[in-house]
C-alpha cells in the first residue's frame, strides 16, 4: 500500500465527532495528506456511495454504523481498495461475504471496547444495588429524604458476583471488581480452567447454580443458537432476594 495513500471517510457527523477528535484527526492526517471526509447519511445506498468512490479511487475506507452496506461489485467498480477500517463492531450490515472472498482487508473495533463495556455492566449493577433509578424520583418528587421507613439501598461490597461467559468483557469486568473484594463465579464451559485460575473466578456447574448462589448476574454469554432465550423467567426468579439482573450481552438470550 502507498506510504501516502488515499483515505476515504464515510461517517455521519456524531460518528465523526466520537471517533476522529482532533487528537486522532492530526495522527490520520500524518498517515496521510488525502483524506475525503464524506457524510454517510447524504448517501441513499451503498451503491451511491461506490459511484462517489469511482471518482477519488481510494485505497483506504473508514466507515462506522451509518454506512450504507456496499454493493458486492464494490471491489469491480473500485479496484484501488485494499482496506476497510470499520470503527465500530459487527460488519454484517457493511460488508458482503464475498467482498471478503475476494480479498478485502476488513477490520472492527474488535476487544478494544471490551473494558468501556465492562465498566457500563458494573455502572448498571451498582446502580440496581443502590436502586438509582428509584431514588432519583423518590428524593426529588417525592420528600424521600423524610421518610424512614422507605426500603434502603444495597451496595456491591459484600456481594457474590456471577458473570455468565467468560470472554474478554467478563475478564475486563472481574478486573474492575477486584476492588470490592467480592468472590466471583462463571458459567462458561467452553472456558480453560487455567483462565478462571489466572483471574480468580471460580466455576458454576450450571444455570441454576450461577443464579441462586449470586446476588448479582451480569449476562455476557454468546448469541448462539443454544443460548438463545436460555435465560428463563424461572432462573430469574433463582436470584436471591433485594439482587441485581445485568445484561450487557444480547438480549436475546434472555427469554423475554
Amino acid at each position: 500500500m502507498d506510504k501516502n495513500p488515499r483515505i476515504t471517510v464515510v461517517l455521519a457527523g456524531w460518528e465523526e465527532s466520537t471517533f476522529l477528535p482532533q487528537a486522532v484527526k492530526e495522527k490520520l492526517s500524518a498517515i496521510s495528506n488525502q483524506i475525503e471526509y464524506l457524510d454517510s447519511l447524504k448517501f441513499a445506498d451503498g451503491a451511491a456511495v461506490v459511484e462517489q468512490l469511482k471518482l477519488t479511487q481510494p485505497e483506504i475506507l473508514i466507515s462506522a454504523w451509518t454506512m450504507p452496506k456496499l454493493p458486492e461489485n464494490t471491489l469491480e467498480e473500485v479496484s484501488s481498495l485494499k482496506y476497510l477500517c470499520h470503527f465500530a463492531g459487527s460488519i454484517k450490515g457493511t460488508v458482503p461475504d464475498v467482498l471478503l472472498e475476494k480479498g478485502l482487508i476488513v477490520t472492527n473495533w474488535g476487544n478494544s471496547v471490551a473494558r468501556t463495556v465492562a465498566e457500563t455492566g458494573l455502572m448498571l449493577a451498582i446502580g440496581g444495588l443502590r436502586r438509582a433509578g428509584f431514588w432519583t424520583l423518590e428524593m426529588h418528587t417525592r420528600g424521600g429524604w423524610k421518610d424512614r421507613t422507605t426500603i434502603q439501598t444495597g451496595s456491591m461490597f459484600g456481594r457474590k458476583v456471577g458473570l455468565h461467559g467468560f470472554g474478554v468483557i467478563s475478564q475486563e469486568l472481574r478486573k474492575l471488581l477486584v476492588p470490592f473484594g467480592v468472590p466471583v463465579m462463571t458459567f462458561s464451559p467452553s472456558v480453560p480452567d487455567s483462565l478462571l485460575e489466572e483471574h480468580k473466578v471460580s466455576r458454576a456447574k450450571d444455570l441454576d447454580q450461577l443464579f441462586s448462589e449470586n446476588d448479582v448476574i451480569v449476562e455476557l454469554a454468546a448469541l448462539t443458537p443454544k443460548n438463545t432465550g436460555i435465560v428463563t423467567e424461572e432462573l430469574l426468579r433463582k436470584i436471591p432476594e433485594g439482587g441485581v439482573f445485568v445484561n450487557v450481552g444480547r438480549g436475546a438470550v434472555v427469554d423475554e
